[in-house]
Formats: C-alpha cells, sequence, structure tokens
C-alpha cells in the first residue's frame, strides 16, 4: 500500500516569518527585507529557505543584511531593478548596457538577472492592475520610486517587456555566450 501527499508551495510571506520565529529563537538580529530576498530566492520551498539562511549566517558578521542575502542567492538589488526599468522606459541604450555589465561585471549570474528582471515585471503588471490593497509585492521596498516607475509603463509595454524577457531567457539556456543574448534584449527593449 502507498499514501500519496501533495505538497503546496509555501508562500513567501509564510516562509519569512517561520525564518524570523528562528532567528528571534536564536536571538540573531537582522534585516526584514533580507529574509524576504531569501524566501522569494527559495521559490515555495522551507528546506531551500533554511538552507540559504544558514548560509546567510554563515557568511554574515553580527547582522543578517540585505547586501549578505543578494549574495549568497545571487539576487539583484531593488536599487539596480529601478535602474534597469527606468532605463527600459526612457529607451535610454547606454545606461541599460552600462548597468547590466556593472551587474554582470559584480559576479551576478545572467540567468538569475533575467528571473529577477521577469519578477519585478510581473510585480509591476499586478501593481497597475490590481485595487487589492493587501496583495504584498517584491519589489516595494523603494514604494515611492517603483510607484513613479509603474506611472511611467502602460500595459501594453509590461507585456512586450515580459515577452521579451521569457524569448531572451529560453534563448539563453541553448548557448555558449547568454550574455549576447541579455544584451541584445537590453537593445531591443530600448
Amino acid at each position: 500500500r502507498c499514501q500519496r501527499f501533495d505538497f503546496k508551495r509555501i508562500s513567501a510571506q509564510n516562509i519569512a516569518e517561520r525564518m524570523k520565529f528562528i532567528l528571534n529563537d536564536y536571538g540573531y538580529t537582522y534585516e526584514e527585507e533580507a529574509l524576504k530576498i531569501i524566501a522569494n530566492a527559495a521559490e515555495g520551498g522551507m528546506r531551500d529557505a533554511l538552507s540559504l539562511l544558514d548560509q546567510t549566517i554563515s557568511f554574515s558578521e553580527n547582522q543578517i543584511t540585505v547586501e549578505d542575502a543578494l549574495t549568497i542567492t545571487g539576487s539583484v538589488s531593488q536599487q539596480v531593478l529601478n535602474e534597469l526599468a527606468n532605463a527600459i522606459v526612457e529607451r535610454d541604450t547606454q545606461t541599460a548596457l552600462t548597468s547590466l555589465n556593472t551587474i554582470l561585471a559584480s559576479g551576478k549570474d545572467s540567468e538569475r538577472l533575467i528571473e529577477d528582471l521577469i519578477q519585478y515585471y510581473r510585480d509591476l503588471l499586478l501593481y497597475k492592475n490590481s485595487s487589492i490593497s493587501n496583495l504584498t509585492f517584491l519589489h516595494l521596498e523603494h514604494e515611492e520610486e517603483f510607484s513613479r516607475i509603474a506611472k511611467n509603463y502602460n500595459q501594453e509595454l509590461i507585456f512586450k517587456v515580459i515577452d521579451q524577457l521569457n524569448r531572451t531567457q529560453q534563448e539563453m539556456k541553448f548557448t555558449n555566450h547568454p550574455v549576447i543574448f541579455l544584451e541584445v534584449c537590453f537593445v531591443q527593449l530600448c
């Protein structure tokens, strides 16, 4: 006989709450935004989140910071994503490519960057089209900036950007030079 268990993904908010409980129990100090970054990187898996949290604790000195979480997860900061979104909407190819090269030179993974960008534009789309105030968005730690950027985008442009990023992500999987596809993507979007 066998028994089947269907496990569902855990929300990023619940994962962050559990990590807070654990860190408070052990007496660690942390920045809440760092826990959000870890929770989102875990993609619904508590085990993955706790593993990333453990790595971050080992990496950090006295406090778990946003910078530590970004380093461990390979994610890109909200500020950098805002800069890229601004460059795209303003059709500023030079700034977009300069930001991209800076991100990649700092050791960030091109595949992780494109995932972060798709998530960012998903949040932008929901933010523009949602009247529900209790939705939790990943990219609202700089809400004023995010709100300003959202006003500059129309829905069609957001769809176009997500579609282009998705196609580029697929193309990047089958090449030895994914950065070239990313650069071409940014030039096309701008």
